[in-house]
């Protein structure tokens, strides 16, 4: 009972602290089909504070880009290639951003899309063929 109580407090703590940082990203997931092996994505970063913040964009792990801006209470889209698509298979892929805190703040928010992008290399492949 005590460990519900202090774990409702820190929620609380988090909700109403200058430190928390209002972050969304959309959409969710991402399911496309790639017709030469490579796939364009594109998601869509918020920021819901009052005070213009940073994010870093992660791509399955690596950072691509950095100190990305947006805009007190704006959002903002972010377009990045996703290379060698394997054929036939669906490629499962991770897209974050990641916000940077303020000064005197210690807490990120990590938010991920699903990519998932099948490459029918083959089938395509025949379509040309029987042009």
């Amino acid at each position: 009972m005590r460990s519900m109580i202090s774990n409702f407090a820190l929620v609380i703590l988090f909700m109403f602290s200058a430190c928390s940082n209002a972050h969304y990203q959309s959409p969710i997931e991402i399911r496309e089909i790639s017709l030469n092996g490579s796939q364009l994505v594109t998601i869509k970063i918020g920021n819901d504070s009052n005070e213009t913040r940073l994010f870093d964009i992660e791509l399955n792990g690596e950072i691509i880009s950095t100190n990305m801006k947006v805009g007190a209470n704006k959002n903002r889209s972010f377009s990045t290639f996703i290379e060698e698509v394997e054929p036939s298979v669906v490629s499962k892929n991770l897209l974050c951003s990641i916000s940077k805190p303020a000064s005197g703040s210690y807490l990120r928010t990590r938010i991920c899309t699903d990519v998932l992008i099948l490459y029918p290399k083959e089938k395509i492949e025949a379509l040309i063929e029987n042009e």
